[in-house]
Parts: C-alpha cells; sequence; structure tokens
C-alpha cells in the first residue's frame, strides 16, 4: 500500500518494475518462442522423414513377408493336391500332410471330386457340415472363380461366410491346368499364425495390413475388422494404390474414423503374387505427439524461466526505482519549499553517485530560496521571481494600465496618539496584510509602500482582460475588508482606520529604472500614475473612499453604479478632469444607493471640505 501511495502521489502510472518486466518478459518469450519454432521445426521434419522412411521400410518387410506365406501356401497346396491325387483313396497321408500343415484348411477344384479338407481344422472350429461351408464360400466367388481359370491369381478373405472364427481365413485362388483344360485352384488357409502376426505393431502407434485388389482386409492387427469383412474400396490410399502404378509411395490424406476425419500420413508397397497390398498408416496426431510433448515441455520451461526472471527482475528494479523514487518525493518537497530533508545513498553505482550529489546540493538550494524570500520581502513578488528566474526585461515598455493609490486619512494625527513607533508599525502591518490579499486575488501588482499608502497596478505583470474592472474589484474588497478590520477597534492603541482610493488608467512606462551601480527597482511611471496620486487626494474633501477617472470609467460603463462629482483642475493638467465616485457594482443588490447611503457606510461627514487653493495645492476643486 506504501508503494501505490507513493506511485499515485508521484503520479507514476507504469512504474520502473513493470516497464523492465514487460520489455525483459517480451525478449524472453520471443527469444524463446523462435528458438522453440526454430527447433521444433526441423525436428518435426526429421521425425516426418523418419516416420516415412519407417512406414515405407515396414510396409516393405510385410510384403515381402506376404509374398513368401502366399507362395509357401500355393506351394505345400500344390503337393498335398498332388499327394491326394496319388493316395488312390487312400486319406491317411491327405490326413498326415493336413497335421503338419495346421494352416491349410481346404485344397481343390470347386465343383470336382478333386478337393481335400482338414477334418481337424473344421471340427475345432466347430464345423461339421463342411460341405456347405465350401458350397458357399464358392457361390459367393463364383466370378473370382472365373477369373482365377482365366490366368489371375486372387486372394479373398472368407472369414465373414463363416461363423464363430477366431483367426481370419482366406481363399487363394490360381490357374491350374487340369489335364488339358484350365481350372481355378482354390486354397483355403488359415492365416491367423502367418499374415496376421506379420501385421502386429511393431511401433506401438503404426498400423499395418494386408488388403486385395478388391479392398478387403486380409490381414489387420484388430482382427476383428478381418473377421467383420471390412473393405477400404472408399478409402484414398486404396485408390492412390491401385491407380498410381508404382510398387511403393507415400500419401497424406484424411481417414474416416468414428471420431471424424483424421489427418494420416500412409505408405502402400505392392506384392506381385495375388496383386495384394500392404498398407501402413500412422495417424499424424501420434506420430508428433513427442513434439507436442516437447511443445509443452518449452513453454513450461517459458513459464519458470519467465517467473524467475519477473522475480528477478522486480528485485533488481527494486534496488534501482526505490532510490530514484525517494529522490522524486525529495524533489517534490524542495518544489513546495521543504528542505528539511535527507536522503542517503544506499548503493555505490550511478544512482548512490546520484542520491549523493543529490543531498549535496539541498543546502545551496535552500540557501537560494532564503535569499529569495528575502529579496521578495522588499521588492514586488513578481519582480523577485523574475530576478530568481533571470528573466528581467532590459528595457522599460508601455503598457496600458490602471494605477491604484491609497491612502489612510489622518494617520499623521493617529501615529501621534499612539506615541510608540513599533506600535504604530504593528498596526499598519496588521493593516497591510488584509488590504494586501485584495490586490493579489484580483491580479493586481502591489508596486510599493509609501508610508502608509499603498500604490498598486493592474495589467503590468499579469495579462488581464480588463484592468480597470478589476483594480475597482480590489478597491470594493479592500472596502468591505476595511470594515471588518474596524470591527475590534476603536482605541488609542488600535484606532479605527479609514482610507481613500484613486484609480487612473491609461499607458505608463513600466520597467526596471535607476543606476546599475547604485540601486535599481521596478517602476512604474507616466502622466496615468500621477493622475492617479492626485486622484486619491481628493477622497476627504468630497466625503468618498473610492474615485475613479474619465479614463477609468470608460472602461467599466455598465459593470459599477458611478456617481459623477465636481470637475477638478490638477496640477500639469490643463484640462478640468471629471471624476466618479463608485458606489458598488451594478450586480451588487446591497450596494449603497447614493452618496449620502456611501458616506454612512464609510463613516465620512455629509458636509465635504471645499478644494484648497495655492501654490502648493495638487488640485482644485472647481464649481461647475
Amino acid at each position: 500500500m506504501q508503494r501505490k501511495a507513493k506511485n499515485n502521489v508521484l503520479r507514476i502510472s507504469f512504474p520502473m518494475s513493470v516497464k523492465l518486466i514487460i520489455i525483459v518478459s517480451l525478449i524472453i518469450v520471443a527469444a524463446m518462442s523462435v528458438l522453440t519454432y526454430i527447433s521444433l521445426y526441423f525436428f518435426e521434419r526429421e521425425t516426418e522423414n523418419r516416420i516415412r522412411d519407417n512406414n515405407i521400410s515396414l510396409s516393405q518387410t510385410v510384403a515381402n513377408q506376404s509374398e513368401k506365406e502366399i507362395l509357401r501356401l500355393f506351394g505345400s497346396a500344390n503337393l498335398l493336391f498332388q499327394i491326394g491325387l496319388l493316395s488312390g483313396g487312400d486319406t491317411s497321408l491327405v490326413e498326415d500332410f493336413f497335421a503338419n500343415s495346421g494352416s491349410l484348411v481346404f485344397v481343390g477344384i470347386p465343383n470336382s471330386d478333386f478337393g481335400f479338407s482338414n477334418r481337424d481344422w473344421f471340427r475345432a472350429n466347430g464345423i461339421f457340415n463342411e460341405s456347405a461351408i465350401l458350397d458357399s464360400v464358392m457361390t459367393t466367388h463364383l466370378g473370382i472363380a472365373d477369373r482365377a481359370r482365366n490366368g489371375e491369381t486372387l486372394v479373398m478373405n472368407i472369414s465373414p461366410l463363416i461363423p464363430n472364427l477366431d483367426s481370419p481365413l482366406i481363399a487363394l485362388f490360381a490357374p491350374f491346368l487340369f489335364g488339358t483344360v484350365k481350372q481355378p485352384f482354390v486354397v483355403l488357409a488359415d492365416v491367423g499364425a502367418s499374415l496376421a502376426e506379420s501385421v502386429q505393431n511393431q511401433e506401438g502407434f503404426t498400423t499395418t495390413m494386408i488388403v486385395n485388389s478388391e479392398g478387403d482386409i486380409l490381414a489387420h492387427p484388430d482382427s476383428a475388422r478381418v473377421l467383420g469383412g471390412e473393405n477400404l474400396r472408399n478409402s484414398e490410399i486404396y485408390e492412390r494404390m491401385y491407380t498410381q502404378g508404382l510398387p511403393r509411395g507415400q500419401i497424406f490424406y484424411k481417414e474416416e474414423t468414428d471420431g471424424g476425419l483424421v489427418d494420416t500420413m500412409g505408405s502402400f508397397a505392392l506384392v506381385s503374387t495375388g496383386n495384394l497390398g500392404v498398407i501402413t498408416t500412422v495417424r499424424k496426431a501420434d506420430a508428433f505427439a513427442i513434439v507436442k510433448s516437447i511443445r509443452n515441455l518449452n513453454w513450461a520451461l517459458l513459464g519458470i524461466v519467465l517467473s524467475f526472471a519477473i522475480l528477478g527482475i522486480y528485485f533488481f528494479s527494486r534496488s534501482i526505482s526505490n532510490p530514484l523514487r525517494e529522490l522524486t518525493l525529495a524533489t517534490m518537497q524542495i518544489r513546495i519549499g521543504n528542505y528539511d530533508i535527507s536522503i542517503h545513498p544506499k548503493t555505490k553505482d550511478e544512482v548512490g553517485l546520484l542520491t549523493q550529489n543529490f543531498s549535496s546540493m539541498v543546502p545551496s538550494l535552500m540557501a537560494r530560496e532564503r535569499l529569495f524570500q528575502k529579496t521578495e520581502t522588499f521588492v514586488n513578488r513578481q519582480v523577485a521571481k523574475m530576478i530568481d528566474s533571470n528573466t528581467l526585461p532590459e528595457h522599460a515598455e508601455t503598457k496600458e494600465v490602471t494605477v491604484f493609490f491609497s491612502d489612510v486619512r489622518d494617520f499623521t494625527s493617529l501615529s501621534e496618539a499612539m506615541g510608540d513607533p513599533q506600535l504604530v508599525i504593528n498596526n499598519l502591518s496588521e493593516y497591510f496584510r488584509v488590504m494586501m490579499p485584495c490586490v493579489e486575488q484580483t491580479q493586481g501588482t502591489v508596486d510599493k509602500f509609501i508610508g502608509d499608502a499603498i500604490m498598486a497596478v493592474w495589467g503590468s505583470m499579469h495579462r488581464v482582460e480588463n484592468p480597470a474592472e478589476n483594480a475597482i474589484n480590489a478597491s470594493l474588497m479592500m472596502r468591505t475588508a476595511l470594515r471588518k478590520f474596524n470591527v475590534d477597534r476603536g482605541t488609542v492603541k488600535r484606532p479605527i482606520f479609514r482610507i481613500g482610493c484613486g484609480l487612473n488608467s491609461g499607458p505608463a512606462t513600466v520597467g526596471i529604472m535607476g543606476d546599475p551601480s547604485s540601486k535599481m527597482e521596478w517602476a512604474h511611471m507616466g502622466d496615468t500614475v500621477n493622475l492617479a496620486s492626485r486622484i486619491e487626494a481628493l477622497n476627504k474633501p468630497m466625503g468618498t473612499d473610492i474615485i475613479i477617472s474619465q479614463a477609468t470609467a470608460d472602461r467599466v460603463k455598465g459593470i459599477f453604479s458611478l456617481v459623477p462629482l465636481k470637475k477638478i483642475r490638477v496640477k500639469g493638467k490643463s484640462e478640468p478632469q471629471t471624476i466618479h465616485a463608485v458606489l458598488g457594482r451594478m450586480d451588487d443588490e446591497i450596494r449603497p444607493k447614493s452618496l449620502g447611503e456611501l458616506r454612512a457606510l464609510i463613516g465620512a461627514s455629509n458636509a465635504p471640505e471645499e478644494g484648497l487653493k495655492g501654490s502648493e495645492t495638487k488640485y482644485e476643486i472647481l464649481d461647475s
């Protein structure tokens, strides 16, 4: 919570630790992802090539074994047939031959007297009507028998025709010259111990099967598919094997399963004897299971490495971000003027050196701030800021301003009554503290204090839309502030203060004036300033507290309630000047409605003095 609070104070959206974690994590993820992709890509290609070679080799091996087994069966069947023909009806030799060659079930020519059956096999499989089974086989495969008579050698799966078999049974049809006539030579053989064993799984995820030219499965690791008479005529690999014209080949295809189409890699090899085909398939998901396992292992390793990296970065970043956060908080404290801070380097690296150098700068910054505060005490605050930032303009310039002068009525007699100079200073300082905010809150600048008088200017240091309006607003605020100021006053030591304010608007020369070798000050000079000073002095004889010139009145038409006063002639002006007393803002419902109400409000005499005349008089009040 403490770190979160500091982040909120510092307005840090993404701390350094988070950025480091994100950047390093992205680098690690990108690097390991690319490395994993490249390594797995080549491993997958190598695995694919190895599986292809293995499938082709396995298919060719089973094809060779199948061809040898078919030739062996034909050879044994031919020998048995010859023995049976020469036995002259003696069945003992035939039975002995069947006993020594248990895979043979029947050998002979259909629809003739030349056929020999392995009665022991039929009895062992619960078949007592041999002739019915043989008739069913021959009837079902009449077309196959005709093709064999015409010269083809064919192998058929007859397992579905015989119930309750435990191992597959095939029928071999071959042309046979019997005397001078070609006949189909038929051999029924139990291949459970020969062909079926040759296709048993050798790699765990490969499947090898033997099919005939009709698409019937003759041997399969799952004997139920053979016993059920499954056919692959509609399989893509079957069509490719018997249409491509190649003794062996590879194919990627979609194999239809109970779960839908599955990506499969297949290879095939043809067996010339019997026009058989050996197919070896492997599902792509099974073949690349090791690749998937390695990929999952890599992602797991990535997660572990990333976790350790994040932890390492987190603790490492704290050794950097915590000192930087302390430095930032320290700079924020210095920015608001709090120099009572102490931070110490915790490391001997660049951050530690930065902390050490910062700590050594604090006393210098404190001394500079104290100097600025002292400068601000003696000169205008804005001028002090320009001095501090070295932005004082080199040349004076003319600006449109509104100048304000105020004076405490009868301050000399008040001072004499108080007697103690320190008491006079204390009362005057308290009065200034009340008046100054009125100037600052209306974007004015207190130019100087002249004894008990205040000189302020609007439009000189700050850009103001209507300096005259702001200046009059400040004067009205002073009127209200003075009434509050006088609430608990009325003694000799704390007398009641009454003031007069004079305002004039127009051009004035603004800038640094004086001798660089002795003394310089920020000053406002010109006729506008002089007239404002003359107008301020008229409040006592006029019985008012705020008087503005015609130039100022022209700039605030409709904003304030003004009362024209007698015209005056001031020193340095040949033409009479029109002046106005300010009653209040037009939108102020409780403002004085007349000069009488105003004089009652400010405690002024209802019989103002007449204007004075003489060589030292700075103004003259005219009768008309």
